[in-house]
């Protein structure tokens, strides 16, 4: 009875450890994207009103997308989060031009969803590798694939209704 409670400790502890490791990533892209939205905005002069921001980490590679009134804020935008420790490289695609609608954001919303739905159904990806992020009809990917999988997932993406262009962030496998 001693052996079977020193192993399902071992199991327990074993299983604990590896869940610790494996969403240490997920932890850190979480602080990623609260800290870096955080400098950002307090970055930005005061007299600018709600940009429309979004930030997205993946695997320590950091995404911002949106819309801002001058091109002196996109620069800032990447200054502002190149410093943080946790942060491997910044993809910046800040937008010059007012801020998107409802209608518009609600839209990529669904690209997005239907791009999942997709890759689900495909059940060849695992989506535990790849980030879906789609602004304003662009789709972007973060993430670490191999090649033929990179391959696949955007043909899928061509089939999706909506799509106005695609941009792969992703890191090829070894």
């Amino acid at each position: 009875m001693r052996i079977k409670t020193e192993y399902l400790f071992f199991l327990i502890f074993s299983s604990s450890l590896l869940f610790s490791c494996a969403s240490n990533q997920s932890i850190d892209d979480s602080r990623n994207e609260k800290l870096s939205r955080e400098r950002i905005m307090n970055s930005y002069p005061k007299d600018i009103s709600n940009p429309n921001i979004n930030i997205s980490s993946f695997n320590g590679d950091l995404l911002i997308t949106g819309q801002v009134p001058r091109q002196d804020l996109v620069g800032l935008a990447t200054g502002e989060v190149n410093t943080l420790r946790n942060v491997r490289q910044v993809f910046n695609y800040l937008q010059v031009m007012g801020a998107t609608s409802f209608l518009s954001r609600a839209n990529d919303r669904l690209i997005t969803n239907r791009i999942k739905s997709k890759l689900q159904d495909s059940k060849s990806l695992n989506m535990t590798k790849i980030r879906v992020v789609t602004e304003y009809g662009v789709v972007y990917f973060l993430g670490i694939l191999k090649k033929d999988d990179l391959e696949m997932l955007l043909e899928l993406t061509k089939e999706i209704k909506g799509v106005q262009r695609v941009i792969s962030l992703v890191r090829l496998e070894k």
